[in-house]
């Protein structure tokens, strides 16, 4: 058995959010290493949801990186001032707030700039906006199951695993505009 957090449905709540918001080029910075641990549903998810719901125009194509956003070095995370100066994005998800820490010593004003969402918000992410991974409810559940299995006196591995999504939730933060914006270009 698996617990996990439901990625995909995490991506697509965080864009509906957003274009809801009025943003219309949204941004998408990921790496290898974060995308094999989640099953390759963010980028999954993202390029699903810009296929169907945003204009062909408003695309921005996804900045890939092969390490974690902890581990980059300065000259990664030089790159992505010229895929902000290229592309223009209105808003700009990413993993962690580090590409926000980043973007902010660079001179940018964000969200005036752009607007920026992490898709794993933490205790030590101060008012960056994005979603958090409920991970009470993967714990409870996760004892649920096993207490389940105890019950029905089921013991060792099951021949097909099962696997349990859990949603996360969006939590606001002054890193994107409220709930109307002005078109930025």
């Amino acid at each position: 058995h698996r617990v996990y957090y439901d990625n995909f449905k995490g991506m697509q709540n965080l864009l509906t959010k957003l274009i809801g918001r009025g943003y219309k080029r949204i941004g998408f910075i990921t790496d290898l290493e974060d995308e094999s641990r989640g099953g390759h549903f963010w980028i999954g998810s993202f390029l699903d949801y810009q296929f169907r719901k945003i204009l062909a125009k408003d695309q921005i194509p996804i900045l890939n990186f092969s390490v974690r956003e902890t581990e980059m070095t300065p000259n990664d995370y030089a790159k992505t001032i010229d895929w902000i100066e290229t592309n223009k994005p209105d808003v700009v998800l990413s993993f962690r707030d580090g590409f926000l820490k980043f973007f902010e010593r660079s001179g940018y004003n964000v969200p005036k700039d752009f607007g920026y969402a992490a898709l794993c918000i933490n205790s030590d992410m101060k008012d960056c906006a994005g979603f958090i991974q409920n991970l009470e409810d993967i714990g409870s559940t996760t004892v649920d199951i096993i207490v389940e299995r105890l019950y029905c006196n089921e013991r060792g591995a099951l021949p097909e695993p099962k696997i349990t999504l859990i949603g996360g939730k969006f939590v606001e933060g002054s890193t994107i505009e409220g709930s109307t914006i002005e078109a930025k270009r």
